[in-house]
């Protein structure tokens, strides 16, 4: 395979194959790439570095020295202008060139020859351009940008979606964090293999049958008290005793970690790594779990928090019908992938995108006949461009 440069138009790089196929390189197609390469190796060898984030024209590079370097698009620019003229993989004085020529080309060069490049630019373009009269391919930054600046103005404006229940008793309960926090902790705790709808009925329906709402009175009760109120007249849960079991080891872990304080989880303005570990601590709580009890107290309940960095977004369809019609993710993206996604869109706020998109799908973007000419990411999107 023979390279020439052909023009660089910033922020992108163009060179052109041999078989005259063009193929252009920007910062953001570099990252994209190699965390696509991470999940396929070891077909495509190994390397002396891994890709870990992109920083608007630039990407962070970690070594095996474990020293992180940046690497600015200039410099991929000055690197390919020299490979070019030599024609050959053997540059002469990398030093010259930039310090970090063996990455840069290291990255070129398993772009431009491997498989993945083809099927990654085959499916999508993450920095086409995109003009006032709808440029052509998908344009993640952009995207990203409008969906995070969208949640910034409904965040301000209070604007909220979805109740967590539609029994207004439940949710007047799971919302008085000042008076009953362990409702909302104890409802996330029992957040395995049942709807939404009915784990947040469960802490309201418990209550009820015991007669009273005080953590005091809910401390009191014994294993075989709780397995009684989760079982009779009625289950609450599918599986009633073994979630009597972590709904009383939760209380008890409240009483002895917190001193029955149950808003000293979060009362410390901690980091979200912080809060999601916390609840990672309840028996039974595995991280998804986690991560959905600690991103709703910062999204719904405005919960102060140091970072968002491990609020992941909570996979619904209207997740996965917008990010596909935006063409984030593919038809068949498991959930896994999906959240993997968000992650790597915006790492200081994976969950940013999900009200906005809860936004979109109820009001435009529906299964059918969706309103495409109201909604403002029609410009962006690749179903109508």
């Amino acid at each position: 395979m023979r390279l020439t440069q052909r023009r660089e138009q910033a922020p992108r790089l163009k060179v052109k194959l041999r078989n005259n196929k063009d193929i252009e390189i920007s910062i953001f197609d570099v990252w994209s790439f190699f965390k696509e390469l991470d999940k396929a190796k070891p077909m495509f060898g190994s390397r002396e570095f891994l890709v870990t984030c992109v920083v608007e024209n630039s990407v962070i590079i970690l070594p095996k020295d474990g020293r992180k370097r940046l690497i600015v698009y200039a410099e991929f620019l000055s690197v390919w202008c020299e490979y070019v003229k030599t024609r050959s993989e053997k540059v002469v004085d990398y030093v010259k060139i930039s310090d970090n020529a063996p990455y840069i080309l290291t990255v070129i060069i398993l772009f431009l020859e491997s498989k993945l490049a083809k099927k990654y630019h085959d499916s999508f373009n993450p920095l086409g351009e995109a003009s006032e009269d709808k440029g052509k391919g998908v344009v993640y930054p952009k995207i990203v940008d409008v969906l995070v600046k969208r949640e910034g103005a409904l965040h301000s404006e209070n604007v909220e979606f979805d109740s967590l229940t539609e029994n207004r008793d439940s949710e007047i309960l799971l919302t008085n964090l000042e008076k009953y926090p362990h409702a909302f902790v104890l409802a996330s705790i029992l957040h395995r293999e049942v709807s939404d709808a009915d784990v947040w009925d469960i802490p309201y329906k418990f209550m009820e049958r015991l007669g009273s709402f005080e953590f005091h009175d809910i401390q009191k009760l014994s294993l075989e008290d709780v397995k009684k109120l989760m079982s009779t007249p009625l289950p609450l849960h599918m599986h009633p005793n073994a979630m009597a079991k972590s709904f009383y080891l939760g209380v008890q872990h409240i009483q002895e970690r917190y001193s029955g304080k149950t808003s000293k989880i979060w009362a410390d303005i901690p980091s979200s790594v912080t809060i999601v570990n916390r609840f990672s601590l309840f028996s039974g709580v595995n991280h998804k779990s986690a991560v959905k009890a600690a991103a709703i107290l910062v999204r719904k309940f405005k919960i102060p928090v140091k970072d968002k960095t491990a609020l992941d977004i909570s996979v619904n369809n209207k997740v996965k019908r917008i990010f596909t019609r935006l063409g984030l993710i593919s038809k068949h993206t498991s959930d896994n992938e999906i959240i993997e996604k968000a992650q790597d869109l915006y790492p200081p706020y994976p969950g940013v995108f999900e009200s906005p998109i809860q936004e979109i799908g109820r009001k435009w973007c529906k299964p059918v006949n969706s309103d495409c000419i109201s909604c403002y990411m029609t410009k962006y999107c690749p179903k109508v461009i």
